[in-house]
């Protein structure tokens, strides 16, 4: 079965090609939308043609399968086989730099894996002359060895826990001095994220260090709202803020222990 792009990658590509609606000179060619040449085949422009957005999406992903198609034969014609990041960067680059990209060697090098050799090999793809020319091709070919070495493999956590959160989650906020945990401002309050025991190993392993730290400050807050809240109930003095009242405790222990006080 032949491999796909994925739409990742295609954001990636339209993030560095530069959306023309308008048909321009590129060089000996004529090209509009997202790098769609004339040269390229497939629908042709003459200079002064507009389109639309729409319409520019239409010919990226036709230009993309006549790429993919290429990188699919040269894959079976060179005897390698690649991961989907391997492979989504090859069709970037192949879509950028078609003539850079299409060695036996570079593709052997880029299937075995090694970073090292990848990064060597792949930075050779763009000469000194290009890179101080065209500047901003050097992020873009950051971006296509992040994809061959799959540093890109946690977007899909990011997205989800940044670009796309729970609407009824707002972002964990700092501890500050003098702040009252059983006296939230209405800026303050959390709602918090729907987990059951078995997804707390899940989170605490995708989600950085960081963010945990944040959420955990806002476990520890909760729970001390709960704590002063039973000693006022019972005339005891409160604990004070910022001062955990279970030293030690573990990031998923104080998640099970809010979820139980909020009746998760």
């Amino acid at each position: 079965m032949e491999m796909e792009i994925s739409p990742p990658a295609i954001e990636i590509i339209k993030e560095y090609e530069t959306l023309e609606l308008k048909a321009y000179q590129d060089g000996e060619s004529v090209s509009i939308g997202y790098g769609h040449s004339n040269l390229s085949g497939g629908e042709q422009f003459e200079l002064g043609d507009t389109i639309d957005e729409e319409k520019a999406n239409e010919l990226l992903l036709a230009d993309l399968e006549e790429i993919e198609r290429i990188v699919n034969q040269r894959m079976k014609n060179y005897g390698v086989t690649f991961t989907q990041g391997q492979y989504d960067g090859m069709v970037v680059g192949t879509y950028n730099r078609p003539e850079k990209v299409k060695s036996k060697s570079l593709y052997e090098t880029v299937a075995s894996g090694d970073a090292d050799a990848i990064n060597e090999a792949w930075d050779n793809t763009l000469s000194d002359s290009d890179k101080e020319k065209y500047p901003g091709l050097i992020d873009r070919q950051t971006a296509e060895k992040n994809l061959i070495n799959n540093k890109e493999v946690t977007k899909d956590t990011t997205a989800t826990m940044e670009e796309e959160p729970n609407p009824d989650y707002e972002s964990p906020q700092e501890i500050v001095p003098g702040f009252d945990p059983s006296q939230p401002t209405d800026a303050q309050r959390v709602s918090t994220p729907r987990l059951d025991p078995s997804q707390m190993m899940d989170y605490t392993s995708q989600v950085p260090l960081a963010a945990q730290n944040k959420a955990y400050g806002r476990v520890r807050q909760m729970l001390e709202a709960q704590v002063n809240k039973q000693k006022d109930i019972a005339g005891h003095a409160p604990v004070v803020p910022g001062v955990s009242p279970q030293v030690g405790i573990s990031f998923n222990k104080a998640l099970e222990i809010a979820f139980k006080l909020l009746g998760r």
